[in-house]
């Protein structure tokens, strides 16, 4: 396409650096988009594992007490696994209900996440079948537990994967600590599930008493990582959980097993353990619920920031354009309108024949010095016109004179009967005819 206008010229020089700054600004938008999306999804997957936390906490609970009852033979945990399973299917509930409005990421993120959901989701449709088995005492007590602990499992793998999503470093110190303390309290899950049939028995063989200790040396290994990671406030609220009654009281049912582990004869009834472990890991609960209201409130935080950029730069962004465009537009209006002026001042004076109109000497330099020179152009032009009709004005005063001249001397020959002079005569003869008679010039 031909541009033949300096004012489309400007255009499209004005276009390059419109599309430059367009190319920039979307390229800086689409990076904190991302960012911003990011941060949502970091959020999002927060609140799953939260959720997926709280349902784990309600999981590990119904394993010890189901064990309890199995072993047992349903004589006790009868009263409390009622209000403990509508506990879980509640939590469970809301977990489903989190993870159905989750956003997706990218295929390669979202095909592991889905692998590890599918099985937590192919683990929790067994949960009702399980229980109608418990109730009716047609599963072994190990059997229970290992579903109960495989669900957990499943669950912990879950949470896993929803933290690759995350790529903050604060949230990942937060996401470390958090799983310790879950991992912390699934142990100790472990060692109310497998001490209630102890307690029951009231006899431990040394294979099971070596698990139960494995347990044990796990939740302490966990709670050491926890401590690396954890903030004052969240390790203020596990000392205070770690220096309980209920502590204290589980670990004198710790010492009782280990100091009669070969004899037997423990003398305790296994719901007081459970109910002393069970007030343990509430409050190790407590401290993880902590710690969950503030990654939530740090992904919040870091999810409102991110907004807060995208949207100041989008504004940022539509205030360069538009102060760009409308700039540009000014500067070529400021170049174009003076030459206009100029251009329609020249062909009025051509057309109509006045070279005395003037354009006014304003503008950039170069415009002022354009106007200067048109307007001293027009003045050069008048002056010679006006020189020329002067000229004209003159000659046909002198023109005049000489008519009136001759006319005199006409009149006063003719009067006093006196023939005209030659050069008289030769004067008043047509000039056809004085070409005529006159002789060749070189004749004469």
């Amino acid at each position: 396409m031909r541009f033949v206008t300096i004012s489309q010229r400007l255009l499209l020089l004005l276009l390059v650096p419109v599309v430059s700054l367009l190319l920039f600004a979307g390229s800086l938008l689409w990076h904190n988009l991302g960012s911003y999306r990011d941060a949502r999804q970091t959020l999002g997957m927060m609140e799953i594992s939260v959720a997926a936390g709280n349902l784990i906490h309600a999981l590990q609970i119904e394993r010890g007490a189901s064990a309890g009852f199995l072993q047992s033979h349903g004589q006790k945990f009868a009263s409390r696994l009622s209000g403990i399973r509508a506990e879980t299917g509640q939590r469970l509930q809301t977990y489903r209900q989190l993870l159905a409005t989750r956003e997706t990421a990218s295929p390669e993120q979202d095909a592991a996440l889905n692998r590890t959901l599918a099985r937590v989701d192919e683990q929790l449709m067994q949960l009702a079948a399980l229980r109608t088995k418990v109730d009716q005492l047609q599963i072994e007590p190990a059997a229970s537990s290992a579903y109960y602990s495989a669900t957990v499992a499943a669950q912990l793998d879950a949470m896993s994967a929803m933290g690759r999503y995350n790529q903050n470093v604060l949230i990942s110190r937060k996401l470390l600590a958090y799983q310790a303390l879950i991992r912390t309290k699934e142990n100790a899950g472990l060692e109310r599930a497998l001490s209630v049939p102890v307690f029951i028995a009231n006899a431990v063989t040394p294979q099971a008493y070596r698990t139960i200790l494995s347990k044990v040396y796990k939740q302490d290994a966990f709670l050491e990582l926890f401590r690396s990671q954890a903030e004052p406030e969240e390790l203020a609220s596990l000392q205070s959980a770690l220096d309980s009654p209920a502590a204290a009281a589980v670990q004198r049912l710790r010492d009782r097993m280990a100091e009669q582990a070969l004899s037997g004869g423990f003398d305790v009834d296994p719901e007081v353990w459970f109910t002393a472990i069970t007030d343990k890991i509430n409050l190790l609960y407590t401290t993880e619920q902590l710690l969950t209201r503030n990654v939530v409130a740090q992904a919040s935080a870091i999810e409102a920031a991110a907004w807060q950029k995208l949207l100041w730069l989008s504004v940022l962004v539509l205030a360069a354009l538009l102060l760009t465009v409308i700039g540009g537009l000014r500067i070529a209006h400021g170049i174009v309108r003076p030459l206009q002026v100029v251009a329609a001042a020249a062909e009025q004076a051509v057309s109509s024949g006045d070279f005395s109109r003037r354009v006014a000497e304003q503008g950039a330099e170069e415009l002022q010095r354009t106007s200067q020179a048109f307007n001293h152009l027009m003045q050069t032009f008048s002056a010679l016109i006006a020189d020329t009709q002067r000229g004209s004005s003159n000659i046909a005063a002198v023109s005049a004179a000489l008519a009136s001249s001759s006319t005199q001397i006409q009149h006063s020959a003719a009067s006093q009967g006196m023939p005209l002079p030659p050069w008289r005569q030769q004067l008043n003869r047509p000039p056809a005819a004085s070409a005529k008679h006159s002789p060749a010039p070189g004749l004469r």
